[in-house]
């Protein structure tokens, strides 16, 4: 079973969601407490709507996993395979969602940080095709 971790921080919408994607994720699940942004765009409901053109699923479980004020763990038994946790910060060991994503991963799940390419970095394919630099574990998969 596979967990995916995602964070918008500096990226476009599309950009954004075509990598979750393209990661190999098919349900968003939207972990931040407040689903709202200084930018429209990472509102709760038009990221919805950039989820549903992208043909992902969408959830909002900040209010029971967001990571302001007492989370109930037990919305984890909700996470299934192919999710991907969502919330603001790019870097996942500057987020809550990577506690969480250790927490699944315990139970089994195999957990990859999508994160966004940067400048100057090199993308390569492995064995399968697959598109991606591949990094430490705590890194993830850059796009």
């Amino acid at each position: 079973m596979k967990l995916f971790t995602a964070g918008y921080e500096g990226s476009a919408q599309y950009e954004f969601c075509r990598r979750i994607k393209k990661g190999g994720a098919r349900r968003v699940v939207d972990v931040r407490s407040r689903p709202f942004s200084r930018n429209p765009d990472w509102h709760m409901k038009n990221l919805r709507a950039a989820c549903e053109f992208h043909e992902l699923e969408y959830e909002w479980l900040g209010r029971q996993l967001g990571g302001f004020g007492k989370q109930d763990l037990s919305y984890l038994d909700l996470l299934q395979d192919g999710d991907c946790l969502v919330c603001m910060e790019e870097n996942p060991n500057e987020c809550h969602r990577k506690a969480l994503a250790e927490r699944m991963e315990v139970r089994g799940f195999a957990i990859t940080h999508l994160r966004r390419r940067k400048q100057g970095e090199v993308r390569r394919r492995d064995k399968k095709g697959n598109s991606g630099t591949a990094t430490d574990d705590s890194q993830g998969i850059l796009f």
